[in-house]
């Protein structure tokens, strides 16, 4: 569970429209501790698996973030992202986001999880539909839209996963190199 730049209480509110209508606060660090305290406590709820990177190393290690990455046409970016222990049943989702470049709207990427293909859907966004705040100084991103402008989703079957260590290979098959801003892997367990 990442923590370590988000742990006041402040990155734990989120706001809710109930079914009247009416927008209220939901609180939920308290719950968002004891729930993540164990595996059992988190492997039946939803969880991402970003690709970060760290922004210090020792001396003498090399520190070269993999984000953001040009997509050239024939030039298949690749990585590994461990995913913790393979969920039985549900579904994964890779989340690819782009930057805003020439073509951005009509790119068509291909994405491979452990050598499987992996399905298109409906894209998390498209460009400019969400034109996030100005920023100045210090500010917090609320939304993966403020990262990416368009947001490809690709559904993997969960029984292309393994347990750790999982190697993905997003391509650009056209003519037109891409930026690839952002990366991960939603896991989503069935709700019975």
């Amino acid at each position: 569970v990442y923590l370590f730049n988000h742990f006041g209480r402040p990155d734990f509110r989120r706001e809710v429209r109930g079914p009247d209508g009416r927008n209220t606060i939901d609180d939920y660090y308290v719950q968002h501790l004891q729930e993540s305290a164990s595996l059992d406590g988190v492997l039946g709820k939803p969880r991402r698996h970003v690709l970060t990177y760290c922004d210090t190393a020792p001396p003498d290690v090399p520190d070269r973030p993999l984000l953001p990455a040009d997509l050239q046409p024939g030039k298949p970016f690749t990585c590994r992202l461990h995913l913790g222990p393979r969920p039985s049943s549900g579904k994964a989702v890779v989340r690819v986001g782009l930057d805003d470049r020439p073509a951005l709207s009509g790119v068509l990427l291909a994405v491979r999880v452990n050598d499987q293909p992996a399905a298109a859907i409906e894209d998390l966004n498209t460009p400019n539909e969400y034109v996030p705040r100005p920023k100045s100084g210090f500010y917090i991103l609320r939304r993966l839209e403020e990262v990416a402008p368009r947001i490809v989703q690709f559904e993997v079957p969960v029984k292309a996963l393994r347990g750790g260590y999982n190697e993905l290979s997003i391509a650009a098959p056209g003519s037109t190199a891409q930026r690839l801003a952002w990366l991960e892997v939603r896991l989503v367990h069935d709700e019975r």
